[in-house]
C-alpha cells in the first residue's frame, strides 16, 4: 500500500516538473530568453508641452516656443522591443505649476511603453524654457495686394479700419515693424470687401513668430480703377530766413507718385501740390515730412500720402572784386563815348560760398547804358552782367561819361 502511494507521489511530481518546463518554454517563446536582452535607439520623439493654458492664466508664456525632440535608448528582450509602437510613445513637459517668469529646466517624462522594457538613456532629459510675461500692443494694418484685377483695372485704394492686438513677449513685440494683410485681387471684377489673415513682420520682412493676433483676420475694402504716375511740385516758402541767410534750394523726395481714380476723374489729374512751408527765422537746412493734397475721388494705391521736403538754407557771404574797365552799351550811331572818368570799380557780391566760388574777377563786366544819349557829359549809373540778386554794392555807383 505504501509503495503504491510513493509511486503516485513520484508520478505527480513528474507531471508538475513537465508542466513547469512547458511553462518555461512558453514564457521564453513569448518573451525571449535572458540571454536575448538588447538595446534599441529611438530618435526624434516630439516633446509635447502641456498645461500652457495655466501659464496664460498667470499672464505668462514661453518665449520663442519651438519644436523640441528627444532621443531615447530602450533596453529589453528582442521580442518586447519588437512589439513597441513608436507612435504610442509620448514625451512631454508639464508647465502647469509655473507661476513666475524666469528660465526653467523641467524634466521630460516618457509614457506609452510597456513595463517589460527599460529606458536606459534619455537625451536630453530636460529642456530649458524661458518664461516671460505676456505683453499686448495695438497695431494698424498695412495692406498689400496680390494678383491682377480683371479688364485691365488696377487697385486704386485699399482700406482697413480694424486695429489688431498682438500678444507676445516684450522682445518679440519689439521686433514687429508692421502688421500686414494681403488682399488677393486676382481676377477681381468690381469694387468689393475681402477678408485676409494678418501677420507681424520685422524690418527685414520676416514673419515674427510666437505672437497671437486678435482678430487674426480683417476685412479690406478694395476700389478698382486706373492709375498713372504724376509729378510733385516743390512747395513755395513762407517768411524769410534769419538775417544773413537765404534759401538755396527746395527738393521733394520722391519727385513722382502713383495715383488712382475712376475713369471719369482720371484725366483731371496732372500733378500734385504741397502747401507752402515756413522758413521764418531759420538758419540751417531742414527736412520735413509733409502731406500731399489730393482732390476728392483720387487715391494713393500705396495708402501713403507723405513725402519729404528738404529746404537748404545757407549763410550769405560777401566778396569784393576790382574791375579796371568800363564798357558802354546802346550808344546811338554817330556818337562815341570819348571819356569815362574813374574806370576802376569795386564790385561787392553777396551769396553762398558755393555761388561766390564760381565767380572770378574776369567774369564780371561793368558797363553804362547810354540808350538815347547824345553829345554831352552825363553822370551815369553803373551795372554788371551778373544777377541783381548777387550784387551787394558797386563803388562808385555812377561815373561821368562824355559823349562826342
Amino acid at each position: 500500500m505504501s509503495k503504491n502511494k510513493n509511486k503516485q507521489n513520484e508520478s505527480r511530481i513528474y507531471r508538475l516538473l513537465i508542466a513547469f518546463v512547458i511553462a518555461i518554454i512558453l514564457w521564453i517563446s513569448a518573451n525571449g530568453s535572458s540571454s536575448d536582452i538588447i538595446v534599441e535607439d529611438i530618435p526624434n520623439i516630439p516633446v509635447n508641452i502641456i498645461n500652457t493654458e495655466q501659464l496664460k492664466e498667470n499672464n505668462l508664456m514661453i518665449e520663442d516656443l519651438k519644436n523640441y525632440y528627444v532621443n531615447i535608448k530602450l533596453k529589453g528582450t528582442e521580442n518586447n522591443l519588437r512589439q513597441i509602437n513608436v507612435d504610442e510613445i509620448v514625451a512631454q513637459i508639464d508647465v502647469g505649476n509655473v507661476d513666475k517668469s524666469g528660465t526653467i529646466t523641467p524634466e521630460i517624462s516618457i509614457s506609452g511603453l510597456s513595463n517589460s522594457v527599460i529606458i536606459e538613456t534619455l537625451k536630453p532629459s530636460t529642456i530649458s524654457l524661458d518664461i516671460v510675461n505676456i505683453n499686448e500692443r495695438q497695431y494698424s494694418v498695412s495692406i498689400e495686394t496680390d494678383g491682377q484685377p480683371a479688364n485691365d483695372q488696377e487697385v486704386i485704394s485699399t482700406q482697413c479700419d480694424t486695429k489688431v492686438a498682438l500678444v507676445g513677449s516684450a522682445n518679440n513685440l519689439a521686433r514687429v515693424d508692421q502688421v500686414v494683410a494681403v488682399a488677393e485681387v486676382n481676377g477681381m471684377l468690381n469694387d468689393g470687401t475681402l477678408t485676409a489673415e494678418v501677420r507681424a513682420i520685422d524690418s527685414d520682412g520676416n514673419i515674427v513668430n510666437n505672437i497671437s493676433y486678435s482678430p487674426s483676420e480683417v476685412s479690406i475694402d478694395v476700389l478698382l480703377g486706373l492709375t498713372k504716375e504724376v509729378s510733385i511740385k516743390a512747395p513755395s516758402t513762407l517768411g524769410d530766413p534769419k538775417d544773413g541767410y537765404k534759401v538755396t534750394s527746395i527738393t521733394v523726395n520722391p519727385t513722382t507718385k502713383t495715383v488712382g481714380a475712376k475713369s471719369d476723374q482720371f484725366d483731371t489729374i496732372s500733378d500734385l501740390s504741397i502747401d507752402a512751408i515756413s522758413v521764418l527765422g531759420e538758419s540751417s537746412s531742414f527736412t520735413r515730412e509733409v502731406e500731399l493734397k489730393l482732390p476728392d475721388g483720387v487715391y494713393f494705391p500705396d495708402n501713403n500720402d507723405r513725402v519729404e521736403v528738404t529746404i537748404n538754407i545757407e549763410a550769405i557771404k560777401e566778396k569784393s572784386y576790382e574791375v579796371t574797365s568800363i564798357s558802354s552799351k546802346n550808344l546811338a550811331e554817330g556818337f562815341t563815348a570819348a571819356k569815362i572818368e574813374n574806370t576802376t570799380v569795386k564790385v561787392t557780391l553777396k551769396g553762398t560760398q558755393e555761388e561766390l566760388d564760381e565767380i572770378e574777377a574776369d567774369d564780371i563786366e561793368v558797363s553804362v547804358d547810354l540808350t538815347g544819349k547824345i553829345k554831352g557829359t552825363y553822370d551815369m549809373p553803373l551795372s554788371t552782367n551778373l544777377s541783381k540778386s548777387l550784387i551787394e554794392k558797386i563803388e562808385p555807383e555812377t561815373v561821368e561819361v562824355t559823349i562826342e
